[in-house]
C-alpha cells in the first residue's frame, strides 16, 4: 500500500516542486518506508509524480518510485497489491523483458510498455496507479474493478492534479474548499458522498473500474470504463459441473485467500466472530503459517463480539488478540476526521480506526471479511424489502403511530442497535415505492428534517441541480431492471454504499496506521461468480448470506460463528451524551461560523439535541453524522 499524487500542469516544473514536496509528506502515513518525486518539462507545461511507500514485497531500493523504464517513456506510481504478478511477470519475461525488482509494480510497468492500458484487464488485485506516457504526453489514472483503493482528480482549466485522499488536493494551490451543494444534501441523507463527487465542487472520484486518460498536447480528458459490474450481474450463473455450490464458493473463496496470504512482511487477519471473517480467517490458518487475529471489542457490553471472535479463534486454532475501546476525548475524534479525509458518517470508523492502530503493532498486512454483506446479502434491509409491499396495506395513521410508539422505546446510551430502530427507519420509509424505500432504510436526515436544516438559499441551489440523493441511489436499479429486486439492490448497494462508505472506512482507517488491508470477497473472480446467483443462495428465508453459511459448516465443522447479522456501530449516542459532550457542545455552537451560511443550527438541529440530551429520543446516528462534518469543516476550512 502507498499515497500517490501528481499533476499535468501549465508553468515550469520548478514552480510546481514545493507543492508537490507537500502533498507528498502530507501522504507519509500511508507510505513510512520511502518516498520519491520525479518532474518533466513540457512544451506547454510540466508533468511530475509524487509516491510513499509502504513495503510489502521486495522490501529493498529496487521498490522505489515512481518506477521508470529504461527508455525513460513510461513512468509509474501506484497505490496497492496485484495477486497474480508472477505469473504477468513470467509471461513478459517470455517475451523477452528483463526485471530489475521483484515488485508488482514493475510488472504493471512492463506491462503497460508492453500491452498498453489494456494490461489493466489482465491484473487481479486491488490497485490505484498513474501512468506517464512522456512521448505521447499522456497521463493515465486507473482506479480497481470494485473501488478498493481511492483514487481522486481536480480537473484544471490547463491540465489536471491527482492523489490518493482528498487532503492533498484540498492543500494544492488554486483549489477552492468551497462544498459541493449536491455532495453536501447525500451526506446528510446518508453519511457520504456518492462517487463521482466528493465534498468539494472541484474534486472527483474516479470510479470503480475505469482508466482516465489526460492527453497533455490537447488539454482534453476522456474516461473509459473497463469493467462493468452491472455486466457481471447480468452474466449468466457461474454455477459448474457436478460440485455442489457449497464446495464451488468454499474453493473459490480459498483461492482468493491463497492469493492474498503473500508478503514480505507479517500477516494476519481480523476477526469479529461473524461467518465472514471467520471464514476467511480459517482458510488463512489452513493455507499459510500466518495465524494472528485481531478483535475492536467495546466496553458497552451490548455492543462486545469479543466472546463471540474469542469462540471462533479457538475453533480456528489462532494466536487471537483482543483490544477494548475507552469512549473517545474530543482531542481523537479531532484526529478521527483528519484521518477519515472526508465526512464519514459511519460510526464504525471509530472501532475500525482502533483496530487497525492494533494490528499494526504486530503485523503490517490484514486479510478482512469486508464486501460480504453487500455481495451476498448480509444486511437486515434486504428482508426488509420483502416485507414493504404487506406493509404499504397498512393504513398511514396506523403506520405513523407505530413508528412514534418505537420512537419513544428508543433512548440514547450504551444499548446497541436494536429490533425496535430498525423497524421505525423500515415503517418511515413505507409510503416510498420499494427501490425508495430500499435507499431511505439507511437515510439519516430525512428529506423533510434537511430542508429545515439548511437555508434557503442552499435549497434553491439543490433544487435548481434537481439533487435527489435517493434518486442517486434508485438509478442505478434502472441498469438491471430484468433482474429480481434482490439483485437489483445488492447492485445498487455494491455501486453506492460498498464503494462510498465501506470501502472509504477500510482504506482510510487502515492506512492512517500503514497497515495494508486486503479483501477477499472482492477478489474480481469472485464477485463475477457469486453477483449473478440465483437469489436463494444469497437470502433463505431469514437468513442472509446462505450459501456462505452452509458452505462454512460444510467445510469447516467445527468453526463456530456468530448466527446472525451483528453490524460494527459505535454507541455514538452514549458518547455524545458522556465523553465526547464537551466537543458536540463546542461544535454546534460554533456551527455558524465554521460552516457559513448554509446551516440552520435552530429549529430541527436544536429540538433534537434537547430530545437527545434529555433522554426523550436517541438521535446519536444523526447527531454523529452533523458533528463530523463540521469538525471537518473546521480544519478544511470549506464552506459554501
Amino acid at each position: 500500500m502507498c499515497g500517490i499524487v501528481g499533476f499535468v500542469l501549465k508553468g515550469r516544473a520548478q514552480q510546481w516542486a514545493e507543492p508537490l514536496r507537500r502533498a507528498v509528506y502530507a501522504l507519509r502515513h500511508r507510505g513510512p518506508d520511502d518516498e520519491g518525486t520525479l518532474t518533466w518539462s513540457l512544451p506547454n507545461g510540466s508533468a511530475g509524480l509524487g509516491h510513499r511507500r509502504l513495503s510489502i514485497r521486495d522490501l529493498s531500493a529496487a521498490g522505489h518510485q515512481p518506477m521508470i523504464t529504461d527508455d525513460g517513456r513510461f513512468a509509474i506510481v501506484y497505490n496497492g497489491e496485484i495477486y497474480n504478478a508472477e505469473e504477468l511477470r513470467a509471461e513478459l519475461e517470455s517475451g523477452g523483458c528483463r526485471f530489475r525488482s521483484h515488485t508488482d509494480t514493475e510488472v504493471i510497468l512492463h506491462g503497460f510498455a508492453e500491452y498498453g492500458p489494456q494490461v489493466v484487464e489482465r491484473l487481479n488485485g486491488m490497485f490505484a496507479f498513474a501512468m506517464w506516457d512522456s512521448v505521447e504526453r499522456r497521463l493515465w489514472l486507473v482506479r480497481d474493478r470494485v473501488g478498493i483503493k481511492p483514487l481522486l482528480y481536480r480537473r484544471t482549466g490547463d491540465g489536471i492534479v491527482f492523489g490518493s485522499e482528498l487532503r492533498v488536493l484540498a492543500d494544492w494551490p488554486g483549489t477552492e474548499r468551497a462544498i459541493d451543494a449536491v455532495a453536501l444534501h447525500q451526506y446528510l441523507m446518508f453519511g457520504y458522498a456518492l462517487t463521482p463527487r466528493t465534498m468539494l465542487r472541484e474534486v472527483r472520484k474516479l470510479p470503480p473500474g475505469c482508466c482516465l486518460c489526460y492527453d497533455a498536447g490537447q488539454n482534453t480528458l476522456r474516461e473509459h470504463r473497463y469493467w462493468d459490474l452491472a455486466e457481471t450481474f447480468l452474466a449468466g450463473s457461474a454455477l459448474e459441473g457436478t460440485a455442489s455450490p457449497e464446495d464451488q464458493l468454499w474453493s473459490r473463496l480459498g483461492d482468493a485467500v491463497g492469493r492474498r496470504r503473500v508478503a514480505d512482511v507479517p500477516l494476519g487477519s481480523f476477526l469479529s466472530g461473524g461467518v465472514d471473517s471467520a471464514s476467511v480467517s480459517a482458510l488463512l490458518a489452513e493455507r499459510s503459517d500466518w495465524r494472528q487475529t485481531f478483535c475492536a471489542d467495546f466496553a458497552e457490553t451490548s455492543y462486545s463480539e469479543a466472546r463471540e471472535a474469542a469462540a471462533a479463534a479457538a475453533s480456528i486454532g489462532v494466536d487471537h488478540n483482543t483490544h477494548t475501546l475507552a469512549a473517545p476525548r474530543p482531542e481523537i475524534m479531532q484526529r478521527l476526521v483528519r484521518d477519515a479525509d472526508e465526512p464519514t458518517a459511519d460510526s464504525s470508523f471509530v472501532p475500525y480506526h482502533a483496530l487497525s492502530r492494533f494490528a499494526r503493532e504486530k503485523v503490517t498486512v490484514a486479510l478482512s471479511g469486508d464486501g460480504a454483506d453487500e455481495m451476498l446479502a448480509g444486511y437486515i434491509t434486504y428482508q426488509a424489502n420483502r416485507y414493504h409491499r404487506y406493509v404499504r396495506t397498512l393504513p398511514r395513521p396506523v403506520r405513523q403511530w407505530m413508528s412514534q410508539s418505537l420512537g419513544a422505546a428508543i433512548k440514547p446510551g450504551a444499548t446497541k442497535v436494536g429490533v425496535a430502530f430498525k423497524a421505525r427507519q423500515f415503517l418511515c420509509a413505507a409510503d416510498d415505492d420499494a427501490r425508495r424505500a430500499h435507499a431511505m432504510w439507511r437515510c439519516l436526515w430525512r428529506p423533510g428534517d434537511i430542508g429545515e436544516m439548511l437555508t434557503g438559499d442552499v435549497l434553491i441551489e439543490l433544487q435548481r441541480n434537481g439533487s435527489d440523493p435517493v434518486a442517486d441511489v434508485t438509478n442505478y436499479f434502472d441498469r438491471v431492471t430484468e433482474l429480481p429486486f434482490l439483485q437489483q439492490a445488492l447492485y445498487a448497494d455494491m455501486s453506492t454504499w460498498l464503494v462510498d462508505d465501506i470501502l472509504h472506512k477500510v482504506d482510510r482507517a487502515s492506512m492512517a496506521h500503514s497497515l495494508e488491508v486486503r479483501v477477499p470477497f472482492l477478489d474480481h473472480g469472485l464477485v463475477e461468480w457469486c453477483a449473478p446467483l440465483p437469489e436463494h443462495f444469497k437470502l433463505r428465508g431469514r437468513t442472509g448470506k446462505w450459501l456462505l453459511r452452509a458452505a462454512a459448516r460444510r467445510h469447516c465443522s467445527n468453526l463456530v460463528f456468530q448466527s446472525r447479522k451483528q453490524g460494527f456501530n459505535a454507541p455514538v449516542g452514549h458518547w455524545i451524551n458522556g465523553s465526547l459532550r464537551p466537543w458536540a457542545d463546542d461544535l454546534l455552537a460554533d456551527a455558524p461560523n465554521i460552516c457559513g451560511p448554509w446551516l440552520r443550527p435552530d429549529g430541527v438541529l436544536s429540538r433534537q439535541l434537547a430530545e437527545h440530551r434529555s433522554g426523550r429520543a436517541d438521535h446519536g446516528f444523526k447527531l454523529w453524522d452533523l458533528l463530523w462534518l463540521i469538525e471537518w469543516c473546521r480544519q478544511v476550512g470549506a464552506s459554501l
